[in-house]
Order: structure tokens, then sequence, then C-alpha cells
């Protein structure tokens, strides 16, 4: 059989922006990185360790030269962690996957085999749910798209609305990491040691070192491309569901309110009682409000049916949440007419949020890719459920720069998670979206918009890929888990390797202690 090797398309000097246009840069060396080519089904796993092992020798070169590297996919990130003067490593054409065979589980593993898939980092999310539902699975939620690379969603903590479940992360049961330049030693597929799922045979057909420690896992698992490189994710699928999908402009009033600080979904048919809503099938609640008219809210639910519903037709215009094309046309009419900002506001939900629905599809019918046309900018922080109304208000009413923010608010309630540095660190975290348009108005909003939240007393985070404060502050709602992160870093990484994956945008626990 002919050797099959891994390769490189180098781009030297790359111009290089995110899909949203906010982040743009110059790297010095920007490497697409390919698997063995032509793919062949029966070598998927050999050809996942080749490229594990390839990617050893680019870290080797990357501490020879004192270079630092961030991978980069689906370039969904609006904060700039995933970007590197230095060296940036494409990923998107990494994405080989493959089930989980029964030979190759822990005798302690209680899943079925059928559940557990490899996919490696380059996957989309919408790949992931293709591959999924064609064998009757799914994934148990998802972010408001599908365009995102796997490993960028889990890193950074990408979350959907599933607050009996949690984010996109917690279907992961085992992280394949490549650490440093050594093949035989630093090729790793970590796992908890409370929960072991893996057999040593795979870990050896994948050229890795099985490790079972539940304190690296939860660290490694939302690491934003700093405790080493992702090659790819064994992940536990959910047999396949159907959601009914509604939406309904409603009342921002008491019944609201209490909804948002007690996810008592009860609360929902008083607030639609047009809509038979099945408490014991809620799975998923997001509420888009205007800031500039805070009587009403747009409200989403979705509920979990069996695969025995009937599918709705597609439907033109498909999305659940606001889309960035009207926000990147409305920002050139805000950039320099300050009083605009409340009528483009309206315009842009009138366009966007109108009442829809029900309307029955599988989750990959539901979260879609979306389309991105040109700079837009978004925030996001997690606050404890109970202390969601207080800090949108806080947000809504953060004056003068509310009043020239030409954006929406998108509240969603999440299930905490078990990584240690996710930004959903709540039992129920309270999530809340600002995007608007790229210009002075609304980055001056997000500066006096954090400022006033971290200054109120309540606990807050901050989403690592979208744009937030560097520093300590932001930090505070973590308490000790900062210093556990970086003991797990330092356990994974060699000092040479954690200079290869820092960076100075990544947010201060990475330096902490220097």
């Amino acid at each position: 059989m002919a050797l099959r090797t891994p390769s490189h398309h180098s781009r030297p000097n790359l111009q290089w922006k995110n899909l949203h246009e906010n982040v743009r840069r110059t790297v010095a060396d920007y490497r697409e990185l390919w698997n063995p080519m032509p793919v062949q089904a029966n070598t998927v796993v050999a050809d996942i360790a080749a490229t594990s092992s390839y990617l050893c020798s680019i870290l080797a070169e990357a501490s020879d030269k004192g270079a630092s590297i961030r991978a980069v996919g689906g370039a969904w990130s609006l904060s700039d962690v995933a970007v590197s003067n230095d060296m940036m490593l494409g990923t998107r054409n990494l994405n080989l996957w493959f089930p989980i065979a029964a030979g190759s589980l822990h005798a302690q593993n209680t899943r079925p085999a059928e559940s557990l898939f490899y996919m490696q980092c380059g996957s989309s999310v919408g790949e992931v749910y293709r591959r999924l539902e064609q064998r009757g699975y799914t994934l148990p939620t998802s972010g408001a798209s599908n365009g995102q690379t796997i490993a960028g969603a889990v890193s950074t903590g990408t979350h959907g609305s599933a607050f009996t479940y949690g984010s996109i992360q917690e279907c992961v049961v085992a992280i394949h990491l490549v650490v440093g330049p050594n093949p035989a030693t630093d090729v790793l597929l970590v796992e908890r040691a409370s929960d072991p799922v893996i057999h040593t045979s795979l870990a050896q057909r994948l050229g890795a070192t099985l490790v079972r420690n539940d304190a690296l896992f939860d660290a490694a698992l939302v690491a934003f491309g700093a405790m080493g490189f992702v090659m790819g994710y064994v992940i536990e699928a959910m047999p396949l569901y159907h959601l009914e999908a509604w939406r309904r402009l409603v009342p921002y009033n008491d019944d609201f309110r209490k909804l948002m600080t007690t996810m008592d979904v009860d609360i929902i048919q008083r607030l639609v009682p047009s809509i038979p809503v099945h408490a014991d099938r809620v799975w998923h609640v997001e509420a888009t409000l205007n800031p500039h008219d805070q009587a009403t809210a747009h409200l989403t639910v979705m509920e979990r049916w069996s695969t025995h519903r009937r599918l709705s037709p597609p439907e033109a215009h498909a999305s659940m949440t606001p889309g960035d094309d009207v926000l990147s046309l409305l920002g050139s009419i805000t950039q320099n007419a300050s009083w605009t900002a409340p009528q483009a506001t309206k315009a842009l939900l009138q366009t966007l949020a109108a009442d829809r629905g029900p309307v029955v599809a599988t989750p990959y019918g539901t979260f879609t890719a979306g389309t991105v046309r040109g700079s837009v900018l978004s925030v996001e922080m997690g606050v404890p459920m109970e202390q969601s109304v207080a800090a949108l208000d806080i947000l809504m009413n953060c004056r003068p720069t509310v009043d020239r923010l030409a954006g929406v608010m998108a509240v969603r309630w999440v299930k905490a998670s078990r990584a240690t540095l996710a930004f959903t660190q709540f039992p129920v975290t309270c999530t809340i979206e600002i995007p608007g348009m790229a210009n002075a108005n609304t980055l001056a909003y997000y500066d006096a918009a954090y400022a006033a939240l971290l200054a109120s007393g309540i606990p807050t985070t901050a989403h690592w890929g979208q744009i937030y404060p560097v520093g300590p502050d932001i930090l505070q709602a973590y308490g000790g888990k900062v210093q556990q992160w970086l003991d797990a870093r330092s356990q994974l990484l060699s000092s040479e390797m954690q200079s290869v994956f820092d960076h100075p945008s990544v947010p201060q626990p990475i330096v902490a202690g220097r």
C-alpha cells in the first residue's frame, strides 16, 4: 500500500479576516491542513493518527521559531481568540469521522456503542448533524446556527438554550489532543476517570496515549485554543427527535420576568394562550428584545417530540434568531446618525423576528448555517438565572450609550457546564447576547454595558467566542476554578508548549501568576 501522508497548503503573509469581518490580521504563516488524500473508508483511523503525528512536527517547528499557534475552523468567533500574527492552522478540511465499535469501549462504559462517534476537529456542526441524522441520532443541543466547526463550538463554550441539558460541549466524552512535538508521548486521548468510555486499543490505533483524569478533561473541554491542538472528539449523540418551534410577540410583564428568573415553563401558556404548551416537552426557550421599546419581547419556544411527528415543509426564511445580513445593512445608516438607532432596531425585528410557526423540523433543519454578509459585532454575557431580570434592566438602561445602539438583546437559558472555564457556570445560566452594527456606537455601548454589569455585583461571565473585556474582572465569577484551569494547563503542556499555545488576547488566567 502506498504511504499515505498528511499535508498543508501555505499562504504566507495572508490578510486574514473572520467570517463576521470584525477581526482582521496579517498572518505570517497561514497553513491549511489536510488529512492524507483521497479519503478512504478503510484508513480513516490510521489517517487521523497520521495527521496527529504531522501536527507534532509543526509544533516542533513553531517551538524552534518561538512562534505562537492558533487553530481556526469556520472563523465564526467574533473575539480574536483564534488569531495569531505568527502561525494559524486552518482545520476546515480535517473532517473525518467514524462510529465507535463496541469492541473499542471500556468495560465500565454504560452508553450504547451506536450512540458514540468520533468527529474530527474541522467537521462543521452541520456536518455532524447530517451524519448523525442519517444514523437515527442527533446532537442534544446546538448554538443558534451550525456553521461553526465542532472544535470551535466546543472549545469556546458555544451553547444552545437547553436549560435541562446544557451546552454543546456536554456531549463530549473524550478529547483527542496534540500537546507537543513528540508523537510517542504528546498525542493524548483524554477522558474522565469517573466516567471511562474508551478502551486503550482505540487510543493506540489513533496513535494516542489514553489519559483518564477528571480535572484535565474538564479544563481541556473549554480551553479556547490554549491547551493544545484539538484533533477531534468522541461524542455521545441522542436518538433523533423533532423540534416543534414557534415565535410570538409577548408582553414584557411580570409573568415574563418570572419566567426569566425561574424557568417555570407553565408561565409560557399564560403568555401565549393560543398555542398549547406541553411543559414536559419544552426543550429550548429564548427571547429577543428591543432595548428601545421595552414593552414587548419576541418569545421563541421549542418542544422536543419523537420522530413520529409530521415534518413541516421547508420555509423560505427559517431562521429563529436575528439575521446579521440586515445588521450589516443598517450599520452604515447608524454610523453617523445615532438618532436612527431605535428605528433601525425596530426595522430589524419587524423583518427577522416576526411571529412564526409552529414549525416541526429535525435539529439539523432547525439550526441552520445562516447567511453572514458584512461586518457585525456581538457580545454575550452569562449571569445566574435568578438575577437575569436585574442584569437585563441594567443593560437595557445603560445610558447614554444604549440610545445609540442599533442592535437587539437575545436571552437564553442553559444548564451549568462541567467544563472548568465554560461561561455557563451557574446552575442555570441566563445568557444575554447583544448583536449590533459594526460601528463606534456599538463598541462604546459594549464597554459601558460590561462596566455597569460588573460594577453591579451580579456574577458575570463572558462567551470566549465573542467580544469580551480581557482582564481579571470578567474572571471573578469563576473563583478558584481559574487556578484549577491553570494547574491543568501546566500538567498538559510543557513550558515551551504553553508559549506556543499562548496568545496576548486570551483572558488573564493564561498569564496569571507570571
